[in-house]
């Protein structure tokens, strides 16, 4: 079947499954049916968080392909990618599709959608649920970023027809089984269906699927008659989506936004007049334009947020520019399907438009903003750490990768064999090796001439730029002596040489140096040995320059990036990476999914155990809690460590009950505060002295846990706690407040808090550009005497100007509320370009450049900018329009006292003026911002500088917000 314009069709209620599609599937009679087989998806897909490198219609012909990515919906772990969805208009449906995937691993699954948003939503499919029996169909429910899960098994199955149906707030998933449908699961969800569609989740240890859709049929809903209140503009759902009136009155669409959009009011009589001139849109055979005298229009509900716009048997759309008004049946087109000639039914989305005053008073004042408000939370996620901020440019040096780490891994990951005239047999070995704690190296067993192994690095490869020097190291062993000989090469090109001469016995550590003659992203490392045996550990290169010039230190561009924000603060390690795995040291058990252990990222880094990364990849520790302090330090920022109480978060549920290990975790904490601050005579403080730092570093904060969502935290917090208080009673001690920015469990982490006699508070949330622009108030109402709040980790959904923008409009409101919010971090800070686990982030890179997103100049523009106390402004705003309630008028609390300046201004409110939202109680109560879930995985803290004025180097300059 051809593809179809199916959302228009839903609307007109044109489409019907054709005969032989509902003779061989269980197709809704009168469904709209996408059978995937033409070479592109129709013009009414969208595909959510794409890649297209990872679906196809041609690659199963018939079948829309998706190779299954890492990542889910569920909760805050919002990194699923290639969602494909499709508008329906509010209202029941039927949904059918017919997959096949081979699920096999906990959590595979491919199915259906049902989308309001990231946390509000209903899909089910087909899945591999190891703690339901293996394959089910698995039907989960997200409303308010609240999860539940449903199962019906499916033992052994591979491919599925499912439909999922809507009948008010009840949905219900069902399988055919050749004759009937079977229901699986039947649940109730008060959500603003807008969009429907198809999803495929990989593992949950990353490994993907191919899974193949057959077809996708939807029978929906009438779309409803819409009728805006207040002033709008519309914006058309495609290209050119800017309409405005010419002089003459005619209506243009452009790509670019005009000086002033078409506003518009809807009158009684369906007329659409421009609130500018006065005039009407009306239609004049195919023209469209501003008159004395307007037609009446119908705005209907499309789906998405969006709406078509007919006028008598014509409806309106965007063509050569212009709007314009198209014959087509009941007012539509059926587009590629057939019917009328001309453009089919555009669709439009309703803005709200907000007019009035706002006044600044120039002589009041406000609150004081602490010069130590923002500051940078590191994670090592998205490859933040290695083949990211720290600059060694081998992967995988001491041949430690583990399929533990990823399915993927092996201890040769990176790494092959190379010959120049003899034979290489490459093997990792763990006889006699390098130190208990690196037991893994390479045993090269070469026969004839040289021969040996090469390194592919990061991404492309080594970077190297023509006349910098780079240190090479590597452990090797021989029984006899011979030379091994090291290049970088990219094609037939050497950049840089150094012959090493090994000497005949045990484990011995080389180093030597060169100076690169050519530039490259593209390098290999390449070791030539002679014949015979050698064993290798610990290969790696380091550019001379690194961030301060430190051995084994930061990559100098990233670094660079990070120092240019003047963070007062630089909180670590995580973050999910902190408080997810097994609790005992690596010396006991050999484990490699431990949780975060300090104690084992200090040292010599050939002694530092490596672990599995949460984010589904290998930590070398090559940065350790000494490298964060000294980098803290390098920045002139305070260090603000996260610590592990014995409960796992971030999708584990592994409490550490044993007293007697708590004990041991209790210890370590107070012994990290030791580390940092103690005096040379201390043990941990003359640990810190031999690794080169006699000085206390100055801690004053910590942080307790990271999202916290299960008891045991109640009953191991307060452990810590009152130990840290007993032996350093002046260290800030945070807490935090769960998973999401509000419900009961945030209400009971924050009472909690004020319990314990918390310092601060972490909260966390990631939200759309909406939620961060109408809930600038959110603090305004909060306790003044309780904890403060440490905003640990916020970003709205999307790294584009308008995602920076709303951020930077709610740290307005941050800093008008700055006695009670004292420290905010962006999160995540890092990404490599080819490494993607999270979206959106600060800094993106790959392994030669690096650049900051729109959110890192906003952010850098607040934080290198010592704000006096804000000005009180007052507006007198009308918005509109809104779908569920009338628009609002009137003056914000308080009145024009002397010294103020007044302003007038009209302009677009933004995306979507349909949404509303409920409130809820913050702390300490008080009226409530709208709900906005909080993401898993990540923390920020903050830290204030005990000596007055700024560090050295700070720059100093004054500027005056209104918020």
């Amino acid at each position: 079947m051809t593809r179809l314009a199916l959302a228009v069709m839903l609307v007109a209620g044109l489409l019907t499954a054709p005969a032989h599609a509902r003779a061989a599937e269980p197709v809704p009679d009168g469904a709209a049916v996408d059978q995937f087989d033409a070479g592109a998806l129709g013009p009414d897909w969208t595909v959510l968080s794409r890649d297209d490198s990872r679906w196809s219609l041609t690659e199963q012909p018939g079948s829309l392909r998706v190779h299954a990515l890492p990542g889910d919906t569920y909760q805050g772990t919002n990194t699923a990618r290639n969602l494909f969805l499709m508008d329906i208009p509010a209202g029941d449906f039927e949904v059918v599709t017919s997959v096949r995937a081979p699920v096999a691993l906990d959590f595979q699954s491919a199915g259906i959608l049902a989308w309001q948003d990231w946390d509000n939503y209903v899909r089910t499919g087909l899945a591999h649920v190891g703690s339901a029996g293996g394959q089910v169909i698995e039907t989960d429910t997200e409303v308010g970023a609240a999860f539940t899960a449903a199962f019906s098994a499916r033992p052994g199955s591979s491919a599925e027809i499912v439909k999922l149906t809507r009948t008010g707030a009840e949905f219900v998933s069902s399988t055919w089984d050749g004759a009937t449908w079977q229901e699986a699961s039947r649940v109730t969800a008060d959500i603003d269906v807008r969009q429907v569609g198809l999803f495929a989740l990989a593992a949950q240890n990353g490994t993907s699927m191919a899974a193949d859709f057959d077809y996708f049929a939807v029978k929906a809903a009438q779309g409803r008659p819409v009728a805006p209140e207040g002033t709008f503009t519309l914006r058309h759902a495609g290209e050119d989506p800017y309409l405005s009136a010419d002089a003459s009155g005619a209506v243009r669409a452009t790509a670019k936004p005009p000086m002033t959009s078409l506003a518009l009011t809807a009158e009684p009589g369906g007329q659409l007049k421009d609130a500018d001139t006065g005039k009407y849109l009306e239609v004049l055979g195919s023209r469209v334009r501003l008159g004395a005298t307007g037609s009446a229009f119908q705005l209907t509900d499309a789906g998405g947020g969006k709406v078509t716009i007919t006028s008598g048997d014509r409806h309106l759309a965007v063509s050569g520019g212009k709007l314009v008004a198209a014959p087509g049946a009941n007012g539509l087109a059926l587009g590629r399907g057939g019917g009328v000639a001309g453009p089919s039914p555009g669709k439009f989305r309703v803005e709200g438009y907000t007019t009035g005053e706002l006044t600044v008073d120039t002589g009041a004042k406000g609150k004081k903003v602490g010069r130590d408000l923002y500051g940078v939370f590191y994670e090592d996620i998205n490859h933040a750490a290695d083949g990211g901020l720290y600059a060694e440019l081998v992967q995988n040096r001491s041949f430690e990768f583990d399929r533990v780490d990823e399915p993927s891994y092996h201890g040769l990951t990176a790494w092959s064999e190379v010959e120049r005239g003899g034979t290489a047999a490459a093997a990792v070995s763990g006889e006699r090796p390098l130190n208990p704690a690196n037991r893994n190296y390479l045993r090269l067993e070469v026969t004839g001439g040289p021969a040996g192994v090469l390194n592919a690095g990061f991404n492309t490869g080594l970077p190297l730029k023509r006349g910098a020097r780079y240190d090479l190291s590597f452990w090797a062993r021989r029984d006899t002596p011979g030379t091994v000989t090291v290049t970088v090469e990219s094609g037939s090109d050497a950049y840089g040489k150094a012959a090493v001469k090994v000497r005949a016995g045990g484990w011995t550590k080389y180093e030597t140096s060169f100076r690169a003659t050519g530039t490259t992203d593209a390098g290999r490392l390449v070791l030539l040995a002679p014949e015979g045996r050698t064993d290798l550990d610990m290969v790696s290169l380091f550019p001379r320059e690194t961030f301060k010039n430190r051995p084994n230190g930061m990559r100098e561009d990233l670094a660079r990036l990070i120092a240019d924000l003047e963070p007062r603060f630089l909180r670590f390690p995580g973050g999910c990476v902190t408080n997810v795995g097994t609790y005992d040291p690596y010396s006991e058990n050999q484990d490699r999914r431990r949780i975060y252990q300090w104690k084992e990222t200090i040292g010599p880094v050939e002694e530092r155990p490596a672990n599995f990364n949460f984010w589904g990849y290998n930590q070398s520790y090559g940065i350790g809690f000494y490298e964060y302090f000294q980098f803290a330090e390098d920045l002139g920022a305070e260090a603000l460590p996260v610590l592990s109480v014995g409960v796992n978060g971030c999708g584990e549920n592994r409490p550490l009950t044993d007293p007697a290990k708590l004990d041991r975790w209790v210890q370590d904490t107070l012994d990290l505060i030791e580390f940092a601050n103690g005096p040379v005579t201390s043990p941990w403080g003359k640990k810190r002295a031999e690794l080169g730092h006699p000085k206390p570093f100055g801690l004053d904060y910590i942080g307790l846990g990271n999202e916290e969502i299960y008891p045991e935290f109640f009953d191991n917090y307060p452990k810590f706690a009152n130990a840290i208080k007993a032996k350093y009673p002046d260290i800030k001690i945070i807490s935090n407040s769960g998973q999401t920015s509000q419900g009961a469990w945030f209400d009971r982490m924050w009472q909690f808090a004020r319990d314990q006699k918390a310092d601060l508070v972490d909260e966390h949330y990631y939200n759309n550009p909406d939620w961060f622009l109408t809930n600038n108030r959110r603090y305004d109402s909060y306790d003044r005497e309780g904890p403060k709040v440490f905003v640990g980790e916020y970003a709205s959904r999307g790294n584009t100007f308008f995602n920076a923008l709303s951020e930077a409009s709610y740290l307005t409101g941050i800093e008008r509320n700055a006695d009670v919010v004292e420290l905010a971090a962006y999160a995540p800070l890092l990404a490599n370009v080819d490494y993607v686990d999270w979206t959106p982030d600060l800094i993106w890179f790959d392994n030669d450049e690096a650049y900051g997103s729109p959110s890192y100049h906003v952010q850098k523009l607040f934080s290198t900018t010592s704000a006096t106390p804000c000005c009180r402004a007052r507006s007198r705003v009308r918005t509109g329009p809104s779908r569920t309630s009338p628009a609002r008028s009137g003056w914000a609390p308080g009145t024009p006292q002397s010294g103020t300046t007044t302003s007038r201004s009209r302009r677009p409110t933004g995306p979507s003026c349909w949404r509303t939202t409920s409130p809820l109680a913050p702390p300490g109560g008080g009226p409530a911002p709208a709900p906005g879930p909080s993401k898993m995985g990540r923390t920020r803290r903050r830290r204030s500088w005990r000596t007055p004025g700024p560090p050295p180097g700070r720059r100093t300059g004054r500027t005056t917000r209104w918020s």
